[in-house]
Parts: structure tokens; sequence; C-alpha cells
């Protein structure tokens, strides 16, 4: 049997028609490159560049890439989360404590360790030492509550009924713009809002904060019968719930504007990294209580599908800028502004790039 009869003998095979995929290639950066990477030979000779682990730019001696290169897409990075939530501008609580809401009041400066990490277990710990040694006449204490996460705070059988106690954010990086301390003074409602603070980072909200320029501050007052007060509401106890990585240069030929509902926050975006761990699942301790996440230092391994930035074919990649900001628009705070801990840096953060025709 044929198949001429079909008419299979009169096909005929269309032209042949290659398909040509653009090609591309990997660049790869890593942040601690930034003091190195200028010199062609590092040595004893050698003074590298001392630039900041939050602010800094790469250039080598050499190209970082070229090539017909119109795309660049960020594939993947790997972060160490190691900012400590209790910092520079989050390691003073202001307590008043008073037997009245007419004062006169005892003024407890809640300062904790800034260079180290610490859970909220040990943050009630170093808050009642303070109460303790400042205002031994109040029985008032805090306590971190696992199951909620949420301090609570609370009087003693022996606190006078009507003794009050309220609540004041500070910052000491904030510039006090009148005389008095220069270290540790209330925050403004505006302040709050646009500043790190300790009040933050333990789950204070403006409506149950005061200031010492309000005209009615909100007291929490003992009655005699409920001891627990409870102006904190639950939080993940973060300084920081993410951090922005920049580049102006990187994405000096775009056309398409990063958006952000925080207008401090709006900038030449490469990624944001959420302070988050690889399965979204809480950690325990041993005695199965929740550890917050971001409470501990960990490493953040991200495959990312965000977005391509366009670039100019005719341009070659020479330098590179990076920044890295915190969720008020900052730069994220260095381990410690102290003169003797200036040594001190942050971890490296890598990233690969992927660079198409």
């Amino acid at each position: 049997m044929s198949y001429a009869g079909y008419g299979f003998n009169n096909m005929s095979v269309s032209e042949e028609v290659t398909v040509k995929h653009p090609t591309s290639s990997l660049l790869v950066i890593d942040s601690e490159d930034r003091n190195v990477a200028s010199a062609i030979n590092v040595g004893p000779s050698t003074s590298p560049e001392k630039q900041p682990w939050n602010n800094f730019r790469i250039q080598t001696p050499d190209r970082l890439a070229t090539g017909s290169i119109n795309r660049i897409t960020l594939k993947s990075i790997r972060f160490p989360w190691y900012i400590p939530p209790i910092n520079s501008a989050t390691d003073t609580l202001i307590i008043k404590l008073g037997l009245s809401s007419a004062g006169p009041f005892t003024t407890v400066y809640a300062g904790l360790n800034s260079l180290e990490f610490q859970t909220p277990s040990q943050v009630a710990t170093a808050i009642n030492q303070d109460i303790a040694l400042s205002a031994p006449a109040f029985p008032f204490t805090v306590r971190w509550v696992a199951n909620s996460q949420q301090f609570i705070w609370s009087w003693g059988n022996t606190a006078a009924t009507n003794s009050v106690v309220y609540f004041q954010p500070a910052n000491n990086l904030v510039v006090k713009p009148t005389t008095g301390p220069a270290t540790f003074y209330p925050l403004s409602q505006e302040q709050f809002a646009t500043n790190p603070s300790l009040a933050r980072v333990m789950g204070f909200n403006y409506g149950s904060l005061t200031f010492s320029d309000s005209a009615s501050p909100r007291f929490f007052t003992y009655d005699g019968l409920v001891q627990d007060i409870y102006p904190c509401s639950g939080t993940d106890f973060l300084y920081t719930r993410y951090v922005d990585i920049v580049s102006t240069r990187l994405l000096q030929y775009r056309r398409m504007i990063d958006g952000a509902s925080k207008n401090s926050n709006k900038k030449a975006l490469i990624t944001r990294v959420y302070c988050a761990n690889e399965n979204s699942q809480n950690s325990y301790d041993i005695s199965g209580n929740i550890i917050p996440i971001g409470s501990q230092p960990f490493v953040i391994h991200r495959q990312i599908c965000e977005k391509s930035i366009l670039w100019n074919s005719e341009a070659t990649i020479d330098y590179l800028d990076f920044q890295v900001y915190d969720e008020f628009g900052n730069f994220v705070i260095p381990p410690s502004n102290a003169p003797e801990y200036s040594s001190l840096t942050y971890p490296s953060f890598q990233m690969t790039f992927v660079l198409s025709e």
C-alpha cells in the first residue's frame, strides 16, 4: 500500500528557521570586596578603602562586566541577619513612676546593652533591674509572655493604691533642639512614627504613650485590685522588619520607578529582604517557648524572581554602588557608634545577578 494516493508525495518541507536564545552571564557581588576590590594586589602595604557595610562602592581595576547587556536580573541573595533588635537607637525607655497623677515622679531610664543580641526575656530582666535600682519604692515590673508574644507590666502587692506610671519613648540619635539632657528625651508623635525606639520594639503604640509636651498624659493607675496593665501589643521584637538594598548606579537606565507605601522608602530598589527564615516557621527554645525571629543571628538565603533591570547595551558595568536601608529609610544601624567599637563591622552579604542580551 502506498501513501501516494493520499497526496503525501506532494508534501514539501518549509525553510528551516534558527531560533537564537539570548545568551547570559553571571555577575557575582560580595560586599566584603568593598575594601579590597579597587586594589590590584592586596598586601601589607595596601591601604584598602574603609567603606561602611551599609553604604559602599565596588570598583575593580578591570570592569565588573561587559558585553551587549540589555537586562540585569537579581537571581539570589545571601544575607546574614545580624541586626540586633536592641541597638544604639533602641536601647532606652523612659518610665515615670509616682504616687498619684499629680506627681512628683521618679524617672527610670531603662537602658540596655546595645552590643549583643538579647531575647525579650533578657530585656524584661534588665528593665526590672533598672526599676529596682532607680525607683526601689515602686514595686513595678515587666515580664515577657511567650504565648502571646507580648510584654505585660505589673504592680506588686505592696504597691500603694492610686500609684501611677506612664512611659515615654526615647531615641538618643535624634538631636534635641532645646536645652536639657542631651542623651535621653521623649520623642514627639512624628518622631515616634519615623524613628526606631525601644518602645516600638516592645510593642508600644502611640495611644499607650505620653510625651513631656502633652497636656493630658496617659496614666496607668493601680486601683489596688488589678495588678497587670497592657500598654504593649503583641510584637515581633524587631528594630526593622526588612532591609532595602538600593543602587542608583545599577538602576540609572530604568524607565519604571519603584513605588513604596512609605515616602522614605522610595528609592532605586534592587530588592527588599524581609526578616524571615526559610520555612516561615517559629523557632523554639528548650522549654518550648517561641523565639522571635531576628532576636538571634541567622542567615537568609533567597532565590529572587522580582524584577528585571533595564541596561544600556552600549555601556559597561565599571562600578556599582550599594546602600542598605532600614524600614525607616535610614542606613541600617551599625553595630555601635562608640569609638572603642569603631572596628566592628557587619558580616558580608552576597548577590548573584544574571546579565542577558
